[in-house]
């Protein structure tokens, strides 16, 4: 729209040189107020904004740390496991080579 605006007013500026300054000024002019506003509308926005944005970075702090705590977790109870499969496996390599012993011994009674 604006860049229409311009247009039509360069049109009317070839036509009379004099008025090519004035036309020049308003477009720099119009575009320079649209920029502001653009600005003071981002900046009502953000303001608005700002509750929701900083309660998303608390939200997001807290999310980092329950997922630190859950891989904590997740680490120990590989750690535990590991460590109760070695814990297990040893006396039961015991208890099957005393099996297999007592299969292969011939008892006579």
């Amino acid at each position: 729209m604006l860049a229409e605006w311009v247009g039509n007013a360069l049109n009317v500026a070839s036509a009379s040189p004099s008025y090519s300054l004035t036309i020049a000024r308003a477009a720099a002019l119009a575009w320079t107020a649209s920029l502001i506003a653009v600005v003071v509308a981002t900046s009502a926005l953000l303001e608005i904004m700002r509750p929701q944005i900083r309660q998303h970075a608390e939200t997001e702090r807290a999310l980092e740390r329950a997922k630190a705590a859950a891989d904590e977790a997740n680490r120990a109870k590989s750690d535990f496991l590991a460590v109760m499969s070695h814990e297990n496996c040893t006396p039961l390599n015991a208890v099957m080579g005393f099996a297999h012993l007592l299969a292969e011994t011939r008892i006579d009674v």
